[in-house]
C-alpha cells in the first residue's frame, strides 16, 4: 500500500523491546508488504484483538495523517477503521509504542496499539514534539466533555445571576434550604474557584515540599490550565537546580519499581546526578516547564542503558504534557505529611 509508508527505507527510532513485540511485528510486516488498500473494518472492530493507530507527518513538523487498522483474518492482514469506530467500541490507548523516521524524505512514524479496557492505560502524549499529541481518544473525550460542563455552568450561572430575587415557585417567599443546596451540589462555579484558587496558591510558593520540580510542575498545570495568571517563573529560575531534577526523576523511578528496588533507586540517583552534571541547564528565556523538560530528556538519553529509562521513561516525559502522575502526587503527599507529622510530634 503506497501511501502507509513515504518509502520502504525508514527505520526504527529509538528502539527498545516491548511486552507487545509481537503486535508491532504482525503491523509493520504486513505495512510493508502489502500493495492492496485495506477493507473496512467497520463491522469487526468490536471482536478485534487490538487496533493500531499509525500517525505520518513531517519531522518536527504537522501531522499528514491519522489512520487506523484492525486486526483480521486471524491477525495475518489488517483492515482501516475510523476513529469514531474505536471511540464506538470504548477502545483506549496501551502504553505501548514504537517510532519509525525516514531520513530521505524527512518523515516521522508514530505507530500505538489500542484495546478495549486495557490495563495498562496510556493516558498522556510522552514528549509534545511527536505525533499525536491530540489524538488520545479516551482523554480527548474527556477534555471535551470537561470543557462543556465548564460551559454550561458558566450559562447556568449567568441565568441565575439574572433571575429576581423572591421566593420559591410556591409563592410563599422563603427559598427552599434543600434545593438550595441541591443546587449548590450539583453546580461548579468556576468564576469563584478561579478566585479562591488565586488566593490561596500563591502560598504554595512558599512550601513546595520535598518534591519542588513536581509541587511547580503542578502549580504550573493548575495555573495554565485555568488561566489564573499567577507570576511562578522566578520560582522555575530558583527551583531548577540539579538536585531537585534528581529528587523529581527517582520519585518516579521509585514510584515505579516498588519498594524492592531501594538500592536500584540509590544508585540511579548518583548517576543521574553525575549526568546532570553532564547537561547545560538553558540560561535563555524558554518557559520554565518547557527548561526542566529539555533537561529531563537530556538526562533520560545518557542514561539510556540503564534498566530503569526503558520502564520509566515514558511516564516521566508524561508529565510535561497532560498533568502530573495522580499517583506519584499521592506517595509524595503521604511522604511529605509523615515528615511534617514526625516534626510536630518532636
Amino acid at each position: 500500500m503506497p501511501d502507509l509508508f513515504c518509502c520502504s527505507s525508514i527505520r526504527p527510532y529509538r528502539p527498545q523491546r516491548l511486552d507487545h513485540e509481537r503486535k508491532f511485528d504482525k503491523f509493520m510486516q504486513w505495512a510493508k508488504s502489502t500493495s492492496e488498500e485495506p477493507d473496512n473494518g467497520s463491522l469487526i472492530i468490536a471482536n478485534a484483538d487490538y487496533v493500531v493507530q499509525l500517525v505520518k507527518q513531517a519531522n518536527y513538523g504537522p501531522q499528514e495523517s491519522v489512520r487506523y487498522f484492525t486486526t483480521a483474518n486471524d491477525g495475518a492482514k489488517f483492515a482501516e477503521v475510523n476513529e469514531n469506530d474505536l471511540i464506538a467500541a470504548k477502545f483506549e490507548k496501551l502504553n505501548s509504542y514504537k517510532n519509525f523516521k525516514c531520513i530521505a524524505h524527512d518523515k516521522f512514524f508514530e505507530v500505538n496499539l489500542y484495546q478495549q479496557n486495557p490495563t495498562n492505560r496510556h493516558h498522556w502524549r510522552a514528549n509534545i514534539a511527536r505525533p499525536a499529541t491530540d489524538i488520545d481518544l479516551v482523554y480527548r473525550q474527556k477534555k471535551e466533555k470537561s470543557t462543556q460542563a465548564i460551559k454550561t455552568e458558566d450559562m447556568k450561572q449567568k441565568d441565575h445571576d439574572r433571575e429576581p430575587e423572591h421566593g420559591d415557585s410556591s409563592g410563599s417567599g422563603v427559598p427552599d434550604p434543600t434545593s438550595q443546596v441541591n443546587k449548590a451540589a450539583s453546580e461548579l462555579d468556576i468564576p469563584a474557584l478561579k478566585s479562591v484558587l488565586r488566593f490561596l496558591l500563591p502560598a504554595a510558593k512558599t512550601k513546595l515540599g520535598s518534591n519542588p520540580l513536581l509541587s511547580l510542575l503542578s502549580l504550573d498545570w493548575v495555573n495554565t490550565e485555568l488561566s489564573l495568571g499567577l507570576e511562578i517563573e522566578d520560582l522555575w529560575i530558583s527551583e531548577l537546580k540539579s538536585d531537585n531534577i534528581a529528587t523529581f526523576i527517582c520519585s518516579y523511578i521509585k514510584l515505579s519499581a516498588g519498594n524492592s528496588a531501594t538500592q536500584e533507586v540509590a544508585r540511579t540517583e548518583f548517576l543521574v546526578s553525575g549526568a546532570i552534571r553532564h547537561v547545560d541547564l538553558p540560561k535563555d528565556e524558554i518557559h520554565g516547564r518547557n527548561k526542566l523538560q529539555g533537561v529531563v530528556e537530556n538526562v533520560l538519553d545518557l542514561c539510556n542503558a540503564l534498566d530503569w529509562v526503558s520502564k520509566c521513561r515514558e511516564g516521566i516525559l508524561r508529565m510535561f504534557t497532560v498533568a502530573p502522575d495522580e499517583r506519584l502526587l499521592e506517595l509524595v503527599r503521604r511522604k511529605d505529611d509523615e515528615y511534617y507529622d514526625t516534626c510536630i510530634k518532636v
